[in-house]
């Protein structure tokens, strides 16, 4: 069984809405084969990305986005 790590922050309703909309694309029942993971970016681990297969990220525009980051090892964590 593939691994899809999702990974996201957000903070507002509309990305709130937005990563919902991704969660439930990707739990499709038609879609087999693909365990589905979430993680909010602070919480994301180096480990949890190893360990999947594929990696979708979301998050907001700028300054959020290096909550993201943050993961990619290009920003300091706050």
């Amino acid at each position: 069984m593939s691994t899809l790590l999702i990974v996201h922050h957000a903070l507002s309703p509309a990305t709130h809405e937005l990563l919902e909309a991704v969660l439930a694309g990707a739990r499709d029942p038609d879609i087999e084969g693909v365990d589905v993971g979430v993680r909010p970016a602070l919480a994301a681990s180096l480990p949890d990305m190893l360990d999947a297969d594929g990696c979708l990220c979301g998050t907001t525009a700028t300054p959020n986005v290096g909550r993201a980051e943050t993961l990619f090892g290009r920003k300091p964590a706050y």
